[in-house]
This record gives C-alpha cells, sequence and structure tokens, in this order.
C-alpha cells in the first residue's frame, strides 16, 4: 500500500449544512450516500456519509477506487469532471472515480469495489454492460488531498482498476457528472500533466508521480523485467515446438519397411504338454532353432533413436483366423552394429498354443516386425521382407528339447 499527503491551503467557510445547501442540488443529495469507513488496513469500520468522508472537520478514510480504462489503441480515456461537483470541479482525471457504498453487494472487498465500479461507470459515462472479469484490480493506494478555499477533501484508501478495450464511440456523458471525455497516450498525458498540474485531479498526479500510470499502460506492458521474462519464455518454447514439428515432419514420410531379412529355421517340433494356466488341459508346445540375418543400416537417421525387434509366428486355426505369438525379441540401438547375425537361437517365449493346433501345421509364417523409437515423433511399426513357412511334423516329440 502507498501512503501520500497532499496538502494545501485548507479554510472552514461556513457550516457544512450551509455548504450543501448553496451546492447543486443533485450534487449536494450525492452527499447524503453512505460511504465505507475504514482503517488503513480496510478493514470496515462502519458507515460515514459522503459529507462527512469528505469535508475537512471530520475526514473519514473511507474506500475508493480509481478506474483507468483504457481504449483498443491503448489510449487511456480521461474525463473531465463537472463543475458542479462539488470536490475537485473541473478538473481532467482518469477514466471514473468514486466509492463503493455502505451496501451489502458493494461492501465485499474487490468484488464489491469491482460492482461499485461498473455501476459508476454506466452512471457517469453511459456505459453498460460490462464484464466484471473484465475489470481488474491492481493495487490500492491511502492518500489524503484538500481543496484550497474550500472546506472540503478526500481521505481515501484508493483501489486502482484496469479495464481494456473500452470504445470511446460507447461513451454517453452524464453532464452532471462529466464535461469532457479524451483518450490519450501515454507520452501526451506525461507531458500534459508536467505543463498543467493543477488541471488534475490530486489523485491522478498521485498516479502520475508514484509512476504508476506507466505501469499500467497496456502499450508498457513489455517494460517490466516480468513481462519480459514471461515473452522470453513463451518465445522459447514456441521455437521448441517449432522445432520439434519440423523434425517430425523431416522423418515422417520415410517408408521404414524396406529393411531385407534371412530367417531359417531347423528341426521343428511339437510336444504335448500340461497347460495349467488352462484347467490342466494338454497343449501343443513348439520347438525349432532359428536364425536371423538383418542390415538395418538405412533404419537408422538422425531421428531414429533405437529399433525394437520381434520375431512373431503366425497361422490360422480353426477357432481363430489369426494367431500370432512372439517368439524372440532384442532391441538394437543406434550406437550399436546395426548388422544382425544370431544364430541357432531357441524362442526366449513360449510357443504355446491352446490346444493342439501345432501338431502337423503347414504353414506357420515366421515374420520380423519392429517398431522405430525416435526422437520425436509417433511410434512406428514396420515389418521386414523375407518372411518363411514353417511346417511341424504330424507326430509329437518326447525329447526334452
Amino acid at each position: 500500500m502507498t501512503r501520500f499527503l497532499c496538502t494545501t491551503a485548507q479554510r472552514l467557510v461556513s457550516p457544512m449544512v450551509d455548504i450543501l445547501a448553496s451546492a447543486n442540488p443533485t450534487q449536494a443529495e450525492f452527499m447524503k450516500e453512505v460511504c465505507i469507513a475504514v482503517d488503513e488496513h480496510d478493514k470496515i469500520l462502519g458507515p460515514a456519509t459522503k459529507a462527512e468522508s469528505h469535508h475537512v472537520d471530520s475526514m473519514v478514510l473511507h474506500r475508493a477506487f480509481s478506474v483507468f480504462a483504457f481504449t483498443p489503441d491503448k489510449k487511456l480515456i480521461l474525463q473531465k469532471r463537472s463543475a458542479t461537483k462539488i470536490t475537485f470541479p473541473g478538473l481532467w482525471t482518469n477514466t471514473c472515480c468514486s466509492h463503493p457504498l455502505f451496501v451489502e453487494n458493494e461492501k465485499d472487498g474487490e468484488a464489491g469495489v469491482v460492482h461499485a465500479a461498473i455501476r459508476k461507470i454506466d452512471h457517469e459515462l453511459g456505459v453498460g454492460h460490462l464484464e466484471k472479469q473484465d475489470m481488474k484490480v491492481q493495487g490500492r493506494f491511502l492518500y489524503k488531498a484538500l481543496m484550497a478555499d474550500s472546506p472540503w477533501g478526500e481521505h481515501e484508501l484508493d483501489y486502482a482498476l484496469i479495464y481494456r478495450n473500452l470504445d470511446l464511440n460507447r461513451i454517453r456523458i452524464n453532464e452532471e457528472e462529466v464535461s469532457d471525455v479524451k483518450a490519450v497516450e501515454s507520452d501526451e498525458l506525461m507531458e500534459w500533466i508536467h505543463k498543467e498540474p493543477t488541471s488534475f485531479s490530486p489523485w491522478l498526479s498521485l498516479f502520475y508521480r508514484l509512476k504508476y500510470l506507466q505501469k499500467c499502460d497496456p502499450a508498457t506492458d513489455m517494460h517490466s523485467i516480468y513481462s519480459r521474462a514471461n515473452a522470453l519464455f513463451a518465445f522459447t518454447l514456441w521455437v521448441l515446438a517449432a522445432v520439434t514439428a519440423a523434425c517430425f515432419l523431416s522423418t515422417s514420410f520415410i517408408d521404414y519397411n524396406n529393411s531385407n531379412v534371412e530367417i531359417t529355421f531347423k528341426d521343428p517340433k511339437v510336444r504335448s504338454v500340461v497347460d495349467y494356466a488352462n484347467s490342466d488341459e494338454k497343449s501343443d508346445l513348439g520347438l525349432l532353432d532359428f536364425s536371423v540375418k538383418a542390415d538395418f543400416t538405412n533404419m537408422f537417421n538422425w531421428n531414429v533413436k533405437q529399433l525394437f525387434l520381434y520375431l512373431v509366428a503366425e497361422y490360422t486355426t480353426k477357432e481363430n483366423v489369426v494367431n500370432q505369438v512372439v517368439l524372440w525379441d532384442k532391441i538394437v540401438l543406434r550406437s550399436e552394429r546395426v548388422l544382425i547375425d544370431e544364430r541357432r537361437l531357441k524362442p526366449k517365449y513360449y510357443f504355446m498354443d491352446d490346444g493342439s493346433h501345432l501338431l502337423n501345421h503347414q504353414n506357420i509364417t515366421l515374420v520380423l516386425r519392429y517398431n522405430v523409437i525416435p526422437n520425436s515423433g509417433y511410434l512406428r511399426l514396420s515389418q521386414a521382407s523375407g518372411q518363411i513357412a514353417v511346417q511341424f511334423p504330424g507326430t509329437y516329440t518326447t525329447a526334452r528339447s
């Protein structure tokens, strides 16, 4: 929270009642509205009329808000306070500034302030139907300002709110509150305040001196270290995503199904064994020796990390059109030799059939398949050429291997 004290000469001209009697009737009536009296930590102390909150004899600290609305082209919308206003008439200030009232839907901290801000923007500028989620609270400021030659002043805990993309053409000013509006660039406003400081409300001058206007200006959002870091991080993620996409596309259309493989086998046998996983019924167990010779040199490019090879036995039965059993597998890293010459291998995994379908089966195909595992992109399932058919004998073997 920022504390600021603005002091000018003060002089009590006449009793409060007499002053209000001579003021603009509409503005005098508004002085009967009930504000929210708070302490310096924004704790609600109770109700206080606008007159009590703004007269120098009482100057009750109360909750207030200042809205900084920007046009779509990032200009700040200023309003010129009506000459009939009791406090600081005829001065230029931010888009809208007023007070939440001591009513149920405006006493609830930030939510109440936002509700009050939307209400007053509609009242002063004729812009209705603003969305609460578009009104962003950016902080709060404690300040005190007294009018010269007048018994009125401000003693406020002021919430600063930001609203983006307010079209200036939507504004229809209430002339009892506002005499003019203007949209200005940040640099233009800074120069104007520097040349004519007495033309602006004390709270807007406060925001200027604290450099708050530069901080909330959307045109200077990139000036903060956090905004720059966030933008740099987002750009880095974008570059990484683009590089990843380029990597994926550069190898996504390569055909990995052109590896030649030579598969040989010898001594196929079938043994009838008890399958304890299938109600103690007997099943066929296939036995054979095989060799695999292949050249995967052309498979490896910069985006291929490794290959996962597996030899599959495929066959058909009356019960199932497709039966597949993995007999052997191997991982081939790009750092290893990619010429495969594995001889006299035995199945790494049991070649078990649920029943007696291997006996005398004349067309069991051995085929080498492999997954291409990339550095980026999706997993490819490929198949080498050079499959071979195996014929199993019509009698069971009793040999152990």
